[in-house]
């Protein structure tokens, strides 16, 4: 349909034509604020990671993960990302 119309492809058939969409889409109504909360987020991430291997001397090649952070220190980063994402 073409604004409510219908086009004629040949005597027999008739395709409806979709009506015509709005650019940009709208994704997410809240997207910045999810951005920056996330963003936030990885910053206090890379924070505890960035202590952890200081305090562990690490050589520059070596990378710390979340999944060799002991229990305590495991419990911490959580307690501060639960604070950051309510």
């Amino acid at each position: 349909m073409l604004g409510g119309q219908t086009v004629l492809v040949s005597d027999t058939a008739t395709l409806p034509v979709p009506e015509p969409i709005e650019l940009p889409l709208s994704v997410v109504p809240d997207w910045d604020a999810r951005v920056t909360r996330a963003n936030r987020l990885m910053r206090l991430i890379d924070r505890h990671l960035d202590y952890e291997a200081y305090g562990r001397c690490l050589l520059e090649s070596e990378e710390l993960t979340p999944m060799a952070l002991c229990s305590e220190q495991r419990v911490s980063l959580l307690t501060d990302v639960r604070a950051i994402v309510t």
